[in-house]
């Protein structure tokens, strides 16, 4: 009997030693898996000249912003750049349910930011659930190669590795926080972008305004007999001539922005992603950035002299 005792007691002591040295093994092999991810991610960003001046970071994710760039950087082992004017809509989903949606012509589901960070406040669309099978954040963007990215957060991989996930859980915890900032960095971008659009238009309706008054200040200057109706047209020819030339330097100022586009990484990406190929890289830039292959081929023209 005593013999059994024994045993057993060696029995159980050797299953506990097997697991701690599983365990270790286990967090060893994790670790150095995420540090090779690491070291891929900062090669290729280097490779792209990505600096970034703010990152979001989870166990397994990092979200980059290059605000000089104005470019997003997605990093889970395998890097996605995004840029900002292809940021369309931002989306957290739990258990296949959205909690929070936002993006171009669309009201925030769920909740409004607040605060520097973009804390979200507010009511929740989701079905109330203490388990948790699924956490992803979608980014949907304008670029028909790539129009959706994910960021799976509690996949059945990290249910594997954590165990069943309900919403006390740390990993769950910090895997929300994770997402909660990044979509309201994402607003934040996508209201960037607006607001930049917006000062665009407003600059352009202001300039037709001034030339519709100035004509029509003209013209009642020749109906009150003041001038006549050759100095009405040699006027009007003048101001049509003005309005002309503020629009050629509008566009002179937007030709000198895309070439200094060049100088960055975005047309290096379109490059690769059509394998080198210049007609192909051409036709990119034209549907991307909505202008004209001749201005396309200009631009790419100018970034492979620079490159």
């Amino acid at each position: 009997m005593g013999s059994v005792v024994v045993f057993i007691v060696i029995l159980f002591i050797v299953i506990v030693v097997l697991s701690i040295i599983g365990a270790v093994i286990r967090g060893s092999t994790l670790k150095n898996i995420k540090g090779n991810a690491t070291q891929r991610e900062e090669d290729t960003l280097r490779n792209k000249n990505f600096v970034a001046d703010k990152t979001i970071s989870s166990e397994w994710w990092r979200v980059m912003i290059n605000k000089k760039d104005k470019q997003l950087a997605l990093c889970s082992g395998i890097v996605s750049i995004i840029p900002f004017n292809e940021i369309l809509e931002c989306e957290i989903i739990e258990n296949s349910n959205t909690i929070k949606k936002g993006g171009v012509g669309r009201a925030i589901v769920g909740g409004v930011i607040a605060g520097g960070v973009g804390a979200i406040v507010g009511a929740s669309t989701r079905k109330s659930s203490n388990i948790v099978n699924s956490l992803q954040v979608r980014i949907v963007t304008s670029n028909i190669e790539k129009p959706l990215h994910t960021i799976g957060l509690i996949t059945e991989n990290t249910k594997a590795l954590k165990g069943e996930m309900t919403k006390n859980n740390p990993y769950y915890i910090e895997s929300m926080r994770f997402a909660n900032e990044v979509y309201a960095t994402v607003m934040a971008i996508i209201n960037e972008n607006k607001a930049e659009s917006t000062n665009v238009q407003n600059g352009k309706d202001e300039s037709d305004k001034n030339f519709i008054e100035e004509i029509e200040k003209l013209n009642k200057l020749k109906q009150d007999g003041i001038i006549t109706e050759q100095e009405f047209e040699q006027g009007k020819q003048k101001i049509l001539f003005a309005s002309n030339t503020d629009n050629l330097k509008d566009n002179s100022n937007e030709v000198q922005v895309q070439k200094n586009i060049n100088k960055d990484n975005e047309l290096n990406n379109i490059f690769m992603s059509c394998n080198g190929s210049r007609i192909e890289t051409v036709k990119r830039i034209s549907k991307i950035k909505g202008i004209g292959l001749r201005e396309a081929k200009e631009l790419f023209d100018e970034w492979e002299k620079n490159n």
